[in-house]
């Protein structure tokens, strides 16, 4: 048996030296850093997985907008129309919830028809006053009567508002950006 063994450590004494090494190194590593010595300098990019983290340092996913936080989107539709006067409607997702249902009544969009306009920022700066969603449209070809509603079923929704408008025949085109403010 020692005759063996003697000539197995005389096979492999580079990989168990190997080895010794290794786990000496991780075993010296474990004992000798002190807490909270490794940082953003010590860590690659993309290396860090979900399990790794606190669940406190995980974003929260539901947590509504805040009184007085704007968040900002675009929007964008494009679509044929068969015949002339035809409805359409698109929804828009919210990146988080609203702290209340957003109605038709809370809903502006910013165009040179409309008399009542609570909306005072532009296409390429979205602001909202609170508790009111501002839609800025840099464009709507083929489209008209282009109107904001609660949605779904324009009853209203923490999640979201949608477009609507009647489309003439042929191509038509809906863009723009939009603010929401937490009330």
């Amino acid at each position: 048996m020692p005759s063996r063994l003697a000539s197995y450590i005389r096979s492999h004494h580079v990989a168990l030296l190997a080895l010794f090494l290794a786990l000496g190194g991780t075993s010296y590593a474990a004992a000798t850093l002190p807490k909270d010595s490794v940082g953003t300098t010590q860590i690659k990019d993309g290396q860090v997985q979900k399990a790794d983290l606190a669940k406190s340092a995980l974003p929260t996913a539901s947590a509504p907008v805040r009184s007085g936080e704007t968040i900002r989107g675009v929007l964008g539709s494009e679509g044929q129309s068969p015949q002339p006067n035809s409805q359409f409607s698109d929804a828009v997702s919210f990146q988080a919830p609203a702290p209340a249902a957003v109605d038709s009544d809370h809903i502006d969009v910013d165009t040179l028809e409309e008399s009542e306009d609570r909306c005072a920022g532009s296409a390429t700066t979205p602001t909202a006053p609170k508790g009111v969603v501002c839609i800025y449209l840099t464009s709507h070809s083929g489209a008209q009567d282009v109107a904001g509603v609660g949605a779904p079923g324009f009853e209203g929704s923490r999640y979201g508002f949608a477009l609507t408008w009647t489309a003439q025949s042929g191509d038509h085109a809906i863009s723009g950006t939009w603010a929401y403010t937490g009330q």
